[in-house]
């Protein structure tokens, strides 16, 4: 929570507060699977979507539900990879799993 507002872990990493972000994670690590936003997206659907392999690896470090499907499209974070065609984190994923 900064200035009374509280926010989510893909905004606090869209400020630049990476550091924030995995001590945030590391106290709080249910924050890595909530669905947030119209999508119902959780933070590793997003870093999938953005093919950001630095914010994938600090969601999966907090060990989330990897089976939680997104809101609109009911499928996981490495069902998105695969579907992008993203390798990379698609085996980033699989290796966390």
């Amino acid at each position: 929570m900064a200035q009374g507002v509280q926010t989510d872990v893909v905004s606090e990493w869209d400020l630049g507060w990476k550091d924030y972000v995995r001590e945030m994670l590391a106290r709080t690590p249910e924050l890595a699977s909530r669905r947030e936003g119209r999508g119902g997206v959780t933070p590793l659907h997003e870093a999938v979507w953005r093919d950001d392999i630095k914010l994938a690896r600090g969601v999966l470090a907090a060990d989330p539900d990897l089976d939680v499907p997104d809101g609109e499209f009911h499928s996981t974070p490495l069902g998105w990879a695969r579907h992008m065609e993203w390798e990379d984190i698609a085996r980033l994923i699989e290796r966390q799993g």
